[in-house]
C-alpha cells in the first residue's frame, strides 16, 4: 500500500483499493474459520447435521428406498464428510483470497507457494485453537484437507490469471 507523491500531495496507488479489499477478504474469512473452529463439538455436530439433512431432503425422491431407520442412519454417516467438506471449503476460500491479497500487492506471479503456506500455518494454528473448545480436539487429517483446500483455490486463481494474460 503505498502512497505515491504527486506535486507535493499525497494521492493514493491504483492498487490501494484492491489491496484493501483483498485484506479485508482475508481476515473476513480468517474471522468465519476461527468462530466455526470455536463452536463446541454439539453445535458442529449439530450444523453438519443440519446440511446433511438438507442436502438429503433435495434427493430424497431418488432415496426413496430407504426406510426412515435407513434414512436416520445415512445421515448420522454423512455429518462426517460434510464436515470434511466444509474444511476443504472453508480453506479453498482463504487460500483463494490470499492468492488475490498477493496478486493485489504487485506479487501475482510468485504468490501460490506462500498463500498456501499462510493458509497451511493458519490451519494448523486452528487446529491447536481447537485444543481450548468443549468437545473438539486438533486433527492431523484435517491440516491436511484444509491445506490441500487452500492448494486447490490459490492454484485456481494463479491459473486464471495465466489465462488471463495470455488473451
Amino acid at each position: 500500500m503505498e502512497i505515491r507523491r504527486y506535486r507535493g500531495r499525497g494521492v493514493p496507488s491504483p492498487r490501494l483499493a484492491p489491496t484493501l479489499l483483498a485484506s479485508l477478504l482475508v481476515l473476513a474469512i480468517m474471522a468465519a474459520i476461527f468462530w466455526f473452529s470455536a463452536q463446541p463439538a454439539t453445535e458442529s455436530a449439530h450444523l453438519s447435521a443440519s446440511v446433511a439433512r438438507r442436502i438429503f431432503l433435495f434427493f430424497r425422491p431418488a432415496l426413496a428406498v430407504y426406510n426412515d431407520e435407513q434414512w436416520q442412519a445415512l445421515l448420522l454417516a454423512t455429518g462426517l464428510y460434510v464436515r470434511k467438506a466444509a474444511h476443504f471449503t472453508e480453506f479453498f476460500a482463504l487460500g483463494v483470497s490470499l492468492r488475490l491479497w498477493f496478486a493485489a500487492l504487485g506479487k501475482p506471479r510468485r504468490a501460490l507457494l506462500p498463500a498456501w503456506l499462510l493458509a497451511t500455518l493458519y490451519a494448523a494454528t486452528d487446529e491447536l485453537h481447537q485444543m481450548f473448545v468443549d468437545g473438539r480436539g486438533p486433527a492431523l487429517l484435517d491440516v491436511g484437507i484444509d491445506s490441500l483446500g487452500a492448494l486447490c483455490g490459490a492454484a485456481l486463481v494463479a491459473l486464471c490469471i495465466v489465462h488471463r494474460r495470455r488473451r
